[in-house]
């Protein structure tokens, strides 16, 4: 399963991140629709505010303002493929890297900086089964969490589009035509 984090407030976007407009689709419908055409099964996580993601499953956090782990832990135990919605710019390589079932770590994509991507990532069961644990002992930020795992890169660094606000969607619009 892929899971598709969609569930921010997107503050710097002037709120609604998922739902920028991205050629006429919600940000969130366009990436759930490029990934289900490379192949994926994807799952929406929806953060606290459930929204129509039909025809895509949907994830609610259990517990509000829980952050990116919010979506994991609505999925516990299960294997998973995490990718973020604000990051437009996968291939279909680092999906199928990111897709295999045989790792037994978190394993992350890379920037160019070398700086870990914990969610564009594959994260285990044996990984989300402990997410539930750790944000019920108050824990919320990902990379602490990861220390409680193992966990590495994998995949080359590469520079990836971040839109976290309006002009950055404009931006990154005008560079596709």
């Amino acid at each position: 399963m892929l899971l598709l984090l969609a569930g921010g407030t997107g503050e710097r976007m002037g709120g609604g991140k998922p739902f920028a407009d991205v050629g006429g689709r919600p940000l969130w419908r366009w990436m759930a629709d490029g990934l289900a055409d490379a192949g994926l099964d994807v799952t929406v996580s929806v953060g606290s505010d459930p929204y129509d993601t039909t025809p895509y499953r949907c994830v609610i956090d259990p517990i509000p303002e829980l952050g990116p782990l919010g979506g994991i832990a609505a999925v516990a135990g299960t294997d998973l493929t995490v990718w973020t919605v604000d990051v437009p710019d996968w291939t279909v390589e680092e999906l199928d890297v990111l897709g295999r079932s045989d790792m037994d770590a978190v394993r992350f994509l890379i920037d160019d900086a070398h700086q870990p991507q914990p969610l564009l990532a594959h994260w285990p069961a044996s990984a989300t089964e402990q997410v539930p644990a750790y944000l019920g002992a108050g824990g919320r930020a990902v990379l602490p969490f990861l220390d409680r795992v193992p966990n590495g890169p994998i995949g080359a660094p590469r520079r990836r589009t971040h839109l976290t606000t309006k002009s950055d969607v404009d931006e990154w619009l005008r560079s596709r035509s």
